[in-house]
């Protein structure tokens, strides 16, 4: 499974110095983020905001060490088909993480585990919160760069070579928004209180990132980790510790509920770090997977799950939903209801899709029920459509 096939070979020949791809970007990249340094004046986390001139070095696939968290009883059941096209598009060592999986998913797991791919089990009994298990791989690893992308992830071609040329000049790259978001949703307008992955950026420019798909330089978050007393769990506004509080709100920054990552990456914007966003063409990200209801719910004669799996994040959410009712707008909520029900149809098609080419069944299109939705989802059902052909290429060669 580990192999580089003939087909990755030609695609990603190596540049002289061998240590970044480029014959294989497609697409235009997006044109750099400019990054506004918050004043030497401005209350900060910790002091004043401070300069970091990046290393403009480039930085071999090899170096990188994403983590991949699989939900059990989701995403367990795509992965199967999304992660080798990660593979055989890039040179990057992967750590895929059980969250809640059962034998048979830490099984199907544990079959991709070679040189560049390692297996941990998170925990076994019960799913744990996100956030949670990103600061625990944060703790538990070393090295120069802490990287992650979610399970619902795949790869038409090599992807990497944008992401490291904008690491090579900043301290974190983002990328991979889901095929369902909307562009406006992108913007963290100053009335949302809801601070979520969606929101990669201020209404002033600056790039506040997402956790899709991340490289991180390490030290830049492990200061802020240590030096605020906090993880990359959601948070929100009441359990912020000391005087975080208060220099958030000096920044214009106050937020009702600050999702995975999103605080760690606004103090990196406020420390005057360089965050970019960047467009990775040959990445497709479904987004969702693991929290959609609906598929979940219609596919639970394949994916029951054990009430004592599921039962401590369901009432994590039940406590969450009950406190989010009161912070926020039901302007807000109206917008969240409408990401959410575009996110359903984008999880539900994809299982459908997936249906359809495992029983070599015509796959269905223009069936979503949204116009807006119907060409972005032509276009995933061609990519997956292409995902599974190159799969069942690949077996048949073996």
């Amino acid at each position: 499974m580990c192999e580089t096939s003939s087909r990755r070979l030609l695609c990603c020949e190596a540049s002289g110095l061998g240590l970044v791809h480029h014959s294989c970007i497609t697409g235009s990249e997006e044109p750099p983020l400019q990054i506004s340094t918050v004043s030497a004046t401005s209350p900060l986390l910790v002091g004043a905001a401070q300069s970091n001139p990046v290393m403009s070095t480039l930085i071999h696939e090899k170096d990188l060490l994403f983590h991949v968290v699989v939900v059990g009883g989701t995403t367990a059941p795509f992965f199967e088909h999304f992660f080798p096209s990660l593979l055989r598009y890039s040179e990057a060592r992967f750590h895929l993480v059980a969250n809640g999986c059962n034998d048979m998913e830490i099984t199907s797991l544990r079959r991709f585990e070679c040189d560049r791919v390692q297996v941990e089990v998170a925990s076994k009994h019960r799913i744990l919160d996100h956030g949670e298990v990103l600061t625990s791989l944060f703790r538990a690893h070393s090295g120069e760069y802490f990287a992650f992308l979610d399970s619902d992830i795949f790869a038409q071609g090599c992807f990497l070579s944008p992401a490291l040329t904008a690491l090579s000049e900043a301290d974190a790259v983002f990328s991979c928004l889901p095929v369902w978001i909307d562009p406006q949703d992108q913007i963290l307008e100053d009335f949302i209180q809801y601070t979520g992955g969606n929101h990669t950026h201020l209404p002033t420019g600056e790039c506040i990132g997402c956790t899709y798909f991340a490289i991180y330089r390490r030290r830049q978050v492990e200061e802020i980790l240590d030096e605020a007393g906090i993880t990359l769990s959601r948070i929100i506004w009441q359990d912020l510790p000391g005087g975080l509080a208060k220099r958030l709100s000096d920044l214009g920054w106050e937020k009702a509920i600050y999702d995975t990552g999103k605080l760690v990456n606004l103090l990196m914007v406020a420390r005057g770090r360089k965050l970019r966003c960047e467009r990775l063409p040959n990445l497709w990200h479904i987004g969702g997977l693991s929290d959609s209801a609906k598929v979940t719910a219609e596919r639970a004669g394949i994916l029951r799950r054990a009430w004592r799996a599921w039962a401590p994040r369901l009432l994590r959410q039940v406590r969450f939903s009950i406190r989010f009712r009161r912070l926020i707008s039901r302007r807000e909520t109206g917008i969240i209801a409408e990401r959410t029900r575009r996110r359903d149809l984008a999880c539900q098609y994809t299982a459908e899709v997936i249906k359809a080419l495992v029983e070599s069944r015509q796959i269905p299109r223009g069936r979503v029920g949204d116009p807006d939705l119907e060409a972005q989802f032509d276009e995933l059902a061609l990519a997956l459509e292409n995902l599974y052909a190159g799969e069942v290429g690949e077996r048949v060669a073996r």
